[in-house]
């Protein structure tokens, strides 16, 4: 699949990329593009934007369509696995759902009580669930726009929603740092977790379903087990993104060499009890780390760095033969007193 970029300076256009060459650039809208999604058989991409239109896109002829209706900026696009729908959420507090082939209004859902967040379709098309600044997730037939249940269980903004591969469940980001999971079937929360120290924004599970990422205005992307929400590993850019950084809980790490400078031992919580990361490097760096993470979830094993000795030693260097300065003692073991 094409990578998606947009750059600052591209205000108005959506630029597609294949490994890191620009391959399309697709221009139309008149403000800034907020939002993209991409069909799951890469022939159709759906832009939404601050001039209160969506734009949909044949990647084949690179031609486009208007879709117009709402009353402010699109903030969420969705495309249905079948490429058959294109729903579009904005600030407007409503979202509606497109024909693909005609680009006519199928029907627009009115039921959340502030601006569209994020939109997502379950992977057999089946249904739509909805985020919004009302602190609801809603989950809606797509082929009707019929209201099935309201996720209402959360203390701040949600910002993303994402199905797991199976259609099960739904993935939630919010503005109050937490990603949530929910059962599909009677929309109960199965665990919420606070992986960031900033707003959740977007989520993704990986293709089998095991693993959820999340990422956050903290910069950091989290990777957490699906099953348990349980945390995996970190991954951080640094350097304007020329340096790298994977860490897990259990401290194993990899990274690019500049980026082993950020790494510090702490100990018993202490902000002043630290030790350079040459300290325990051998144990604890891990070359590809992350693979092996997403692989099988194994780590080796190693014990707690708490029992590991790594003092220093001491050594003590004296000159046999030199007079006695009365601070040392050569007489039998050439040692200082001190």
């Amino acid at each position: 699949m094409p990578e998606l970029c947009r750059y600052p300076e591209c205000r108005s256009s959506a630029d597609i990329l294949n490994a890191g060459a620009l391959q399309i650039s697709l221009k139309g809208h008149k403000d800034t593009i907020g939002s993209l999604a991409v069909s799951s058989k890469g022939k159709l991409l759906v832009s939404g934007s601050k001039d209160r239109t969506a734009r949909l896109w044949n990647l084949d002829t690179q031609t486009q369509v208007t879709l117009s209706g709402h009353a402010g900026e699109v903030t969420a696009v969705a495309i249905s696995p079948d490429e058959q729908i294109v729903a579009t959420g904005s600030v407007d507090k409503t979202i509606r759902l497109w024909d693909a082939r005609t680009q006519n209004l199928i029907t627009t859902l009115k039921d959340h009580t502030d601006e569209i967040t994020s939109v997502s379709f379950s992977p057999d098309g089946s249904k739509l669930a909805s985020s919004s600044a009302d602190k609801t997730i809603r989950l809606w037939e797509a082929s009707t726009g019929r209201l099935l249940q309201t996720l209402s269980e959360n203390t701040g903004k949600v910002n993303s929603v994402a199905f797991s591969p199976d259609g099960k469940q739904i993935a939630s980001g919010s503005e109050d740092n937490t990603v949530s999971l929910w059962n599909v079937s009677n929309g109960e929360k199965k665990w919420t977790t606070i992986p960031h120290v900033g707003a959740v924004f977007s989520l993704s599970f990986t293709a089998d379903g095991r693993w959820l990422a999340s990422s956050s205005a903290d910069g950091v992307i989290s990777i957490c087990k699906a099953e348990t929400g349980n945390p995996l590993a970190k991954l951080v850019t640094l350097k304007d993104g020329n340096d790298w950084l994977v860490a897990t809980p259990e401290g194993f790490f990899d990274g690019s060499p500049a980026s082993w400078e950020q790494i510090i031992w702490r100990f018993a919580k202490n902000t002043f009890n630290v030790k350079p990361v040459e300290v325990f490097f051998k144990e604890f760096y891990l070359p590809g780390l992350l693979a092996k993470l997403l692989n099988d979830g194994q780590l080796p094993s190693t014990s707690s760095i708490s029992n590991k000795d790594r003092r220093q030693p001491t050594v003590k260097i004296s000159l046999d033969g030199r007079k006695n300065c009365g601070r040392c003692d050569f007489r039998k073991t050439g040692k200082s007193k001190n």
